[in-house]
């Protein structure tokens, strides 16, 4: 069982709970509620399992891309553009503050943060690069994309 999977079900089983605290009821369930429990189960099984499929064919998709053109890939991820207040409080676009420039009002887009917004509203993972260690001229390299989390050497902002 994945984690998200084991979270989901704990968090359905404490709501479960608590509605029949709510009602007076003791945990002795019909066959119906436990009917009903075990598809809402099955149902997290289901969306875990095609979230992590779907995130399985963005990675590759991502890796491919990286793969035929790295110096491409590298520099769309590289580079950041300035954007608007509105931009930053979309619920599902990543932005971030300028680094060379701290000032809480202005902000940047990536093209991660962009990809991540797309994939958040449709339920599905985020995704993270990998990059190098600093070179002695502090140069980081592309190394490819995993699931966020996995081995992922991330760039502050």
């Amino acid at each position: 069982m994945t984690e998200t999977k084991q979270e989901l079900n704990d968090s359905m089983l404490s709501r479960l709970r608590m509605m029949a605290i709510d009602k007076g009821d003791t945990w002795d369930l019909s066959l119906k509620d436990q009917a009903a429990i075990q598809y809402a189960l099955d149902r997290i099984e289901e969306l875990t399992v095609v979230s992590e499929v779907e995130n399985s064919k963005t990675i590759d998709c991502l890796n491919e891309a990286f793969a035929r053109d790295p110096v491409a890939i590298h520099s769309l991820l590289s580079n950041r553009v300035p954007c608007n207040q509105q931009l930053a409080d979309d619920p599902f676009v990543i932005v971030g503050h300028p680094r060379a420039i701290p000032n809480p009002e202005l902000w940047e887009a990536t093209a991660l943060g962009l990809l991540n917004g797309v994939l958040t509203a449709n339920g599905l993972p985020v995704v993270a690069s990998k990059w190098s260690d600093p070179s002695p001229e502090e140069r980081l390299e592309l190394l490819g994309f995993c699931a966020a989390g996995v081995q992922a050497a991330t760039r502050s902002w």
